[in-house]
């Protein structure tokens, strides 16, 4: 495996964001949940209160801080409403291994260096993905007992600038706006304004792969504009809370792979 790391690579899916750089992150609060995994043969090692983990794959939910050392390493967010997103939410409650997981990936070692270095098309991307997400989705998802909620999470990924306006979307399922809150953090282990984050982040990058790349300029003034940030202070705040500022992220070529088609 070739692997020296010279670059870092983001790859942005319908419902997922990969992100693959040469080092881990400092103290985040999980955008989303997520599937961290380590060079082969190299674990990661996660720190979160309560504990750390070391493991060559961890499900890691979402709103939980940590700090991830790795050298390199590879983090896939997923849409928290999505199957295997729910699954993680749902599970422990705290990062987990999952090693049965990097079963489903025979080609593993080739695969994790080629996404590193960005030389993994967009089409090669979404079947590592999928096939990560079927690994987690094997054992089944609680299902969404109240599909109302469906409806609010599509209003929301519909529709993910401005304020939350509880109010609206409580009257769109005849819910109290403190009812909804409350059943959406239940039955999804994520709050509604974290879930409104995650869909501005994600409007964000589809933003920047769409009309930047191969290589991203380092601009996101027009970007954050698009995800509705109130400015790009507020955006810029967002991101180093939910992503965490890797050590060597601006120093570094991002190159970007449009996996949206």
């Amino acid at each position: 495996m070739q692997n020296s790391m010279p670059t870092q690579s983001l790859y942005i899916g319908p419902d997922w964001i990969m992100y693959a750089g040469p080092d881990g992150y400092e103290r985040s609060q999980m955008l989303s949940a997520a599937i961290l995994l380590g060079e082969p043969g190299k674990p990661l090692l996660c720190q979160f209160s309560g504990g750390e983990l070391s493991a060559s794959c961890l499900l890691h939910p979402a709103g939980m801080w940590s700090t991830v050392s790795a050298a390199p390493f590879i983090v896939i967010y997923l849409d928290p409403m999505s199957t295997s997103g729910r699954k993680i939410q749902c599970g422990s409650g705290s990062p987990r291994s999952s090693a049965q997981v990097l079963e489903r990936l025979p080609n593993y070692a080739e695969d994790f260096d080629r996404i590193c270095r960005a030389d993994f098309s967009a089409h090669d991307a979404t079947l590592f993905t999928a096939a990560l997400r079927t690994g987690i989705e094997a054992t089944g998802a609680r299902q969404m007992e109240d599909p109302r909620l469906e409806c609010v999470a599509r209003a929301l990924s519909e529709n993910p600038v401005g304020r939350l306006d509880l109010k609206r979307l409580a009257g769109m399922v005849g819910f109290s706006a403190d009812y909804l809150r409350h059943l959406f953090k239940q039955q999804t282990g994520i709050t509604l304004s974290k879930y409104k984050t995650w869909n501005q982040l994600h409007v964000m990058l589809c933003q920047i792969v769409r009309t930047q790349g191969p290589i991203y300029n380092w601009n996101t003034h027009e970007s954050l504009q698009s995800a509705g940030f109130y400015d790009d202070s507020h955006g810029y705040r967002t991101i180093a809370q939910y992503f965490g500022p890797q050590r060597s992220m601006a120093d570094k070529k991002l190159l970007l792979v449009n996996c949206l088609a």
